[in-house]
């Protein structure tokens, strides 16, 4: 005998397969599904299992029923909702720079191939476990099925949202270029190549004797970094003095003050410095005015920083500028060939960002306040 438990689990079953053959557009959208019998005898069911299903797919929007003609695709809501999670945090506009910049180009990239995402956005640092209170509304739509794909911005743990979701069968992606044990997909900065960019700069300059300030992180960024400076030095048979790479501090202008004062007081300094994190830079470069030093006459400085951070450093700088169009965009081409059905044959996809480099000059105005010029001298263009 079944039970009740039973004839939930099959008709939830043949809704989830309609649903897939709908996201994979086996139905045309606008089209006319299968009859009713047709469906019991494909699917090998019941026709009250069927209509059950039906009436469920209906009521979140995914078909519609017209008396006498039968069950259509609906085409607006056949594919579900393409959902963005992003926390912004108002206390620190700077650091939500390239969040926002993400967040900006995925949107328009969805909306130029017709995609109009729903966004969750919070500010504030509630957290229910690992997701943001904000975020628990984003699962109501996981549970009522409105919700198929789910872009994670980086202040989010993409493992935890992932495993929230996944009993739904949403499509997760996260913006990280580490792979990660929960989330299904990942788009994120080819961080290798933008520090080796930053390191041939360098090194076109004349400068040979180059050290490495970047911080702590959770994810692969960090290991990426150091890997490219190091194979760049090897490639150009250039030694690594010990001490010149620490990658165990907290990303903060404290960390990057305290790590440049170190770095100056060992006996073989360097010729230039590599910052790979704007907001250690801003504690550096102040290290550097305490210090005494002019830059590039004492010490050649490349910042890697957010392109419009709008951070002024108290020195002048070489700034490895990054923008995050390029990753944004192929955040929004993966949403959307998941939402079709397509096999994305790499979940993992790591895409160099446009980036410029200038000499950056902080000046002060006349009401004393600090500014940012840029100056011509354009090394590489992405």
């Amino acid at each position: 005998m079944k039970t009740g438990a039973d004839k939930v689990a099959k008709y939830a079953r043949v809704k989830q397969s309609l649903r897939e053959k709908i996201t994979r557009r086996d139905f045309t959208p606008g089209g006319l599904l299968p009859s009713d019998r047709q469906l019991m005898r494909q699917l090998g069911v019941c026709r009250q299992t069927v209509i059950r299903a039906l009436h469920e797919l209906r009521a979140e929007g995914i078909v519609r029923r017209e008396h006498g003609k039968g069950t259509f695709v609906n085409q607006s809501k056949s594919q579900g909702e393409v959902g963005i999670l992003t926390y912004l945090n108002r206390a620190s506009t700077d650091h939500s720079v390239y969040p926002q910049n993400l967040l900006r180009s995925v949107v328009n990239r969805l909306c130029e191939l017709g995609s109009e995402p729903r966004l969750y956005s919070t500010y504030g640092m509630e957290v229910i476990g690992n997701i943001h209170a904000h975020g628990q509304k984003v699962l109501e739509h996981c549970a009522r099925g409105r919700l198929r794909c789910l872009i994670v911005s980086w202040d989010y743990n993409v493992n935890e949202v992932q495993a929230a979701v996944a009993r739904w069968g949403v499509y997760v992606i996260g913006s990280y270029t580490e792979e990660t044990r929960f989330s299904t997909y990942n788009v994120g900065d080819d961080n290798k190549a933008v520090t080796a960019e930053g390191i041939g700069g360098l090194l076109k300059r004349g400068l040979q004797k180059i050290a490495l300030i970047t911080g702590k992180q959770m994810y692969a960024t960090v290991n990426n970094r150091v890997e490219a400076y190091l194979r760049v030095l090897e490639e150009n048979r250039l030694s690594i003095r010990p001490g010149w790479i620490r990658a165990d501090l907290e990303p903060s202008p404290k960390a990057g003050y305290e790590q440049f004062r170190r770095l100056w007081a060992m006996d073989d300094r360097p010729e230039a410095v590599l910052i790979c994190d704007d907001f250690m830079a801003l504690g550096a470069t102040q290290a550097m005015v305490e210090l005494g030093l002019q830059p590039p006459r004492d010490l050649t400085v490349m910042v890697l920083t957010n392109r419009g951070s709008g951070l002024v450093f108290p020195l002048p700088v070489i700034a490895l500028e990054l923008d995050s169009e390029p990753v944004g965009a192929a955040v929004a081409d993966m949403a959307l060939r998941l939402m079709r059905g397509e096999t994305v044959k790499n979940p993992h996809w790591e895409v160099k960002p446009s980036t410029r480099i200038y000499e950056m000059t902080s000046l002060q105005t006349e009401s004393g306040s600090p500014e940012t010029s840029w100056q011509a001298g354009v090394l590489t263009a992405g």
